[in-house]
């Protein structure tokens, strides 16, 4: 009896997760990014955040090119303290190095919201800033700072459970700060006060 052959399937798609972007990282989420495996390679397959095709396949490799000597790359200039209106893209819940849960609310802040004497080259499409100092916990302290972040934010109310994705494109006023990380000066979210 012949051995039977294996049947040959197509290979799979391999989504990578959403890319959070912040004040450290330079443009909002890749939506539309996939990496395919065909034949052996990896390919890419890139669309920009108003979704336009800008290639239809690009193989993937060890040399990256950028359009400016990586030697003369200096830190952007942070987002100047002060409180901004903003946008919620996006939130999930993590669990930290310590094993808390807690929400990661990504806050979009538009170009129309800086301050007149804030360069808009530095950040031309708006900037997202990751807020990771929401608790999830199930304590009483975290409840009330949940149930008063919600309010802030114009959020469903919530009973016995919590749909982070519900807060997607609610408006938000957050305080920013700056913050030392690693050498570097960045904006960070303080605290989200009501929108008014």
């Amino acid at each position: 009896m012949a051995p039977r052959r294996k049947k040959e399937t197509a290979p799979a798609e391999v989504k990578p997760p959403d890319v959070v972007a912040s004040t450290d990282a330079p443009s909002p989420s890749p939506s539309g990014l996939t990496v395919t495996s065909q034949e052996g390679k990896n390919t890419l397959s890139t669309k920009n955040i108003s979704g336009k095709q800008m290639s239809d396949q690009e193989e993937l490799g060890s040399v990256i090119d950028f359009s400016d000597n990586i030697e003369d790359a200096e830190a952007p200039l942070p987002l100047p303290p002060g409180n901004y209106d903003a946008i919620i893209k996006g939130a999930e819940a993590k669990v930290s190095g310590n094993d808390k849960r807690y929400a990661a609310i990504q806050f979009y802040i538009s170009p129309d919201s800086y301050p007149a004497d804030y360069p808009i080259e530095e950040a031309p499409d708006g900037l997202t800033i990751t807020y990771r100092r929401l608790s999830l916990e199930n304590t009483k302290a975290s409840r009330f700072h949940l149930k008063r972040f919600m309010q802030n934010i114009g959020a469903p109310p919530a009973g016995k459970s919590v749909d982070l994705s519900q807060w997607t494109n609610l408006n938000a006023k957050v305080s920013v700060k700056h913050e030392e990380y690693e050498g570097v000066t960045r904006a960070v979210i303080e605290r989200v006060l009501a929108s008014a």
